[in-house]
């Protein structure tokens, strides 16, 4: 169905195209509401699998026990309803002959993050999600309508960074400031140690390390001066200066270092 003109919507903003009087819908309706279903569209997909999957199993039904296409067919739809999370029991067919449609809704993804105990109501878990405080696995995931399999449901987490995240660490007393900056993964994936806290004081002469090279640092560089050596060699420079000029060496102690050695020396 098209989109809706101007002046049509003002002409049928009263009008419920969706609940007639005639079918009652009363069923889905509290569906929708009970898994905060927003788009009807996806409980109409649903619904449409839910049917597809009782046909194909009643199908498999009317076939002979030994026949090797029906255990094919029958491992094959088994393993995979129960890869996703559909049914529970893999052995028997016994599931997916009324198979209702609640069940494709209840492993959508802001159902499963309210089950597992990650908040409280389901209102709550579509915004979290919405605003990106959930990941699976290292992706950030924000649709609540994600049909989440098993293998999916152990990888649920916060996401790196999260506000709420934060808050409800640091109310249990185990907040790290290294996973919450992001600084962690980027470690492991490189196969670096992990920078410790406790890290001995660094000397001012001591030179930094450089983070693109390993070669010690040039002669000279990164060292501190020999003051003493200098001075000595500030008062030699002088005392050869004043013989130049024929004024003769200094006396003692009227210009020169205590402990510099003598001309020649």
């Amino acid at each position: 169905m098209r989109k809706f003109k101007h002046h049509e919507s003002k002409l049928l903003k009263k009008v419920n195209f969706y609940d007639w009087k005639s079918t009652r819908n009363v069923v889905e309706n509290r569906i929708l509401e009970n898994f905060m279903i927003e788009d009807r569209e996806d409980y109409t997909k649903y619904n449409k699998l839910a049917h597809r999957v009782s046909q194909l199993s009643a199908a498999l039904r009317k076939m002979k026990p030994d026949d090797p296409d029906r255990i094919k067919m029958t491992e094959v739809l088994l393993n995979k309803l129960y890869a996703m999370g559909v049914i529970a029991n893999p052995q028997s067919l016994e599931d997916c002959t009324d198979l209702p449609a609640s069940k494709f809704c209840a492993r959508r993804f802001a159902v499963v993050v309210w089950r597992t105990k990650f908040v409280r109501t389901l209102k709550e878990a579509v915004d979290l999600i919405k605003q990106g405080h959930f990941r699976i696995g290292p992706d950030r995931v924000s649709n609540p309508a994600l049909h989440v399999t098993r293998e999916m449901e152990d990888h649920i987490a916060w996401a790196i960074g999260s506000k709420v995240k934060k808050a409800v660490e640091e109310y249990k007393d185990e907040m790290d400031d290294f996973v919450l900056m992001g600084i962690e993964r980027p470690l492991r994936a490189l196969g670096r140690r992990s920078v410790s806290r406790a890290s001995p004081p660094r000397s001012a002469t001591t030179p930094r390390p450089s983070l693109w090279s390993t070669r010690p640092p040039p002669e000279g560089r990164g060292r501190a001066p020999d003051l003493p050596a200098r001075a000595h060699e500030v008062d030699r420079a002088r005392a050869r200066a004043r013989a130049c000029c024929g004024r003769g060496p200094l006396p003692e102690g009227a210009g020169g270092r205590a402990g510099a050695p003598p001309m020649g020396a």
